[in-house]
């Protein structure tokens, strides 16, 4: 097996790791409508932006290791793709 395979190979994988599926956090509309439903709206309206804000910041680390493991995938691919590539001349 050349190692421009084992290059594409190992692309494949780390795609694969990047999507592999995680938990986010999400807002239980149900739960916000009942604990809420007596609420003044721009009391509801600033808890609920206030929630939002925290479950993007709890995925904003989530998100960059995802982008850095996709860019690490798709160095892989390119490497790979060049090595087969001058490889099949020299055949």
């Amino acid at each position: 097996m050349g190692i421009g395979r084992l290059i594409v190979v190992l692309s494949a994988l780390s795609a694969i790791w990047t999507f592999l599926p995680r938990t986010f956090q999400l807002t239980n509309v149900y739960n916000l409508r009942e604990k809420y439903l007596g609420a003044h709206p721009d009391f509801t309206r600033l808890n609920l932006m206030d929630a939002q804000i925290s479950m993007m910041k709890s995925a904003e680390g989530l998100l960059q290791s995802k982008a850095f493991r996709l860019k690490l995938a798709m160095g892989f691919l390119a490497l790979g793709v060049i090595l087969i590539a001058v490889g099949i001349p020299i055949r």
